[in-house]
């Protein structure tokens, strides 16, 4: 799985639940969220004029 998605805010939609995941205020570049629904780590891996672009780095556990 190589896919990336863009936060909207101060949130994300997760790509595999699909469920809103909220990002703390002092992400940085590199850090990891993991989603607290499935499990899913997202780093962050740069910004955009969107938001900050994170990209799946482990599956489901």
């Amino acid at each position: 799985m190589d896919e990336t998605i863009t936060t909207n805010g101060k949130t994300f939609v997760c790509l595999e639940c699909k469920n809103e995941v909220e990002i703390d205020d002092s992400l940085a570049l590199g850090d990891v969220i993991e989603c607290s629904f499935c499990g899913i780590e997202y780093e962050y891996t740069e910004d955009s004029e969107e938001g900050k672009v994170l990209k799946v780095i482990e599956e489901e556990k």
